[in-house]
C-alpha cells in the first residue's frame, strides 16, 4: 500500500509507539534499508556515533526518536 510520503510521516509521527511506527513502515517499504533511507529523508537527522556495520540499530534508535519526540515538546 503506497501512501503519500507526508501522510506516512505524519503517521510515524502521531505513532504510540516505535514497534506501531515500523509496523506503518513495513506497509510501505520492504527492507530495512528503505524505512531507515526514508526515515533519514524526511525527519533529517543524524545518529552521533552511528554504527556503519549494523544498521538495525541505528533504525531502531531513529525511529524511537523520531516517535519519542513528541513528549519532549
Amino acid at each position: 500500500m503506497l501512501r503519500n510520503r507526508e501522510v506516512v510521516k505524519g503517521l510515524i509521527e502521531l505513532a504510540e509507539s516505535a514497534e506501531e511506527a515500523d509496523k506503518i513502515l513495513s506497509q510501505e517499504f520492504p527492507s530495512i534499508n528503505e524505512k531507515y533511507a526514508y526515515l533519514k529523508g524526511m525527519f533529517d537527522f543524524s545518529i552521533v556515533g552511528a554504527y556503519k556495520q549494523d544498521i538495525d540499530t541505528d533504525y531502531k534508535a531513529a525511529l524511537s526518536a523520531i516517535v519519542n519526540q513528541k513528549w519532549r515538546a
